[in-house]
Parts: structure tokens; C-alpha cells; sequence
């Protein structure tokens, strides 16, 4: 999609585009809206792919946007 290079060995790779960039301190902190999501290749893999949304942990798969 944004043509952004991906870790092969990676669990899951999250395609993004930069909504914001809040600075703090020394720190950059980046919003970003997730444009495509490559799953991982094997079904093992999928059951340690997590992420943190919605003040909770979901595997990556099982979050349905409302």
C-alpha cells in the first residue's frame, strides 16, 4: 500500500500512514491510521501476534472495528 518495507521474519506487519506526530519531552510520539495489516503466514503463528487496542490485548484478527 504505502510502499513501506517489511521484516521478513516479522509475526505481523502493520502498513501505516502518519496522522500526527505529538512531541513530549524528547520524545516523537506517532498517530497513525493502519492502512493494511499482513497477517502472519502460518496459523501457529496468528495465536502470538497481539495487539493493544480499546484498553485491551487482542490477537491480530479478532479486533472488529464498530
Amino acid at each position: 500500500m504505502t510502499g513501506a518495507p517489511i521484516l521478513k521474519d516479522a509475526l505481523v506487519s502493520f502498513d501505516c500512514e502518519i496522522e500526527h506526530i505529538q512531541e513530549v519531552g524528547t520524545h516523537s510520539v506517532l498517530m497513525c491510521r493502519v492502512v493494511a495489516i499482513k497477517p502472519p503466514e502460518s496459523p501457529s503463528g496468528q495465536d502470538e501476534s497481539l495487539v493493544y487496542f480499546n484498553r485491551a490485548y487482542h490477537y491480530v484478527g479478532q479486533v472488529e472495528l464498530v
